[in-house]
């Protein structure tokens, strides 16, 4: 979405520069076409950082156990989300995490 509104900043920034007089029959048609508003797209939203586009999952922190334990923790903390509260699971969860780090 962000680069499509880079794209659509750069074309419109490249039609607008080749107009060169008020009577240029182009500058009509750009002006209908942009609706009169100015040329300045806002982003909203921050740019993508894609190196960190790895999802991070609950069990990252526990590097001492290998895959397989993560794994097991993982769907233990699924459980207790599921059975819990939101306050006594998380709370619960932080125990177990500090218990295995």
């Amino acid at each position: 979405m962000i680069l499509k509104k880079m794209l659509l900043k750069q074309n419109l920034s490249r039609m607008s520069s080749k107009i060169k007089s008020a009577d240029d029959p182009r500058l009509k048609i750009f002006e209908n076409a942009t609706n009169g508003r100015s040329q300045k797209i806002n982003d909203t939203k921050p740019p993508i950082d894609h190196q960190n586009d790895k999802p991070k999952f609950i069990t990252d922190d526990l590097v001492k156990l290998n895959k397989k334990d993560r794994k097991l923790i993982s769907r233990i903390f699924s459980v207790i989300d599921k059975v819990l509260t939101k306050e006594v699971a998380e709370n619960l969860k932080l125990k177990i995490k500090e218990e295995f780090e």
